[in-house]
């Protein structure tokens, strides 16, 4: 199994060098979309009750911010950390239940 994995993982980066830049720029777009898609299902399932206004509130900012992405930031890769932006505008007491769940 893990040298199929290896095998299309080779073949993707074959494909990559074959192809013209504007080919590639499309791949990565769609990476990005499919893991925004990935990002809102989670957070489309809070476990608590307090962790339903935050999620609401971070798929909002979410939004707000996700036709800009890149690969540069991290949300792009379903990475949330207290430097983002999507952290960054939320209300204050939503801002600390986030960095209590972080670290709990």
């Amino acid at each position: 199994m893990e040298n199929g994995y290896r095998n299309i993982v080779g073949l993707k980066a074959i494909k990559a060098l074959n192809t013209p830049q504007e080919s590639s720029l499309d791949y990565t777009r769609e990476e990005i979309d499919q893991n925004i898609r990935a990002l809102k299902s989670k957070l489309s399932s809070p476990l608590t009750e307090p962790d339903a206004s935050l999620y609401d509130s971070i798929k909002k900012n979410l939004e707000s911010i996700e036709s800009d992405l890149t690969w540069r930031d991290p949300e792009a890769s379903t990475v949330l950390s207290d430097e983002s932006p999507l952290v960054q505008n939320l209300k204050t007491r939503q801002k600390r239940h986030f960095l209590v769940s972080i670290f709990q």
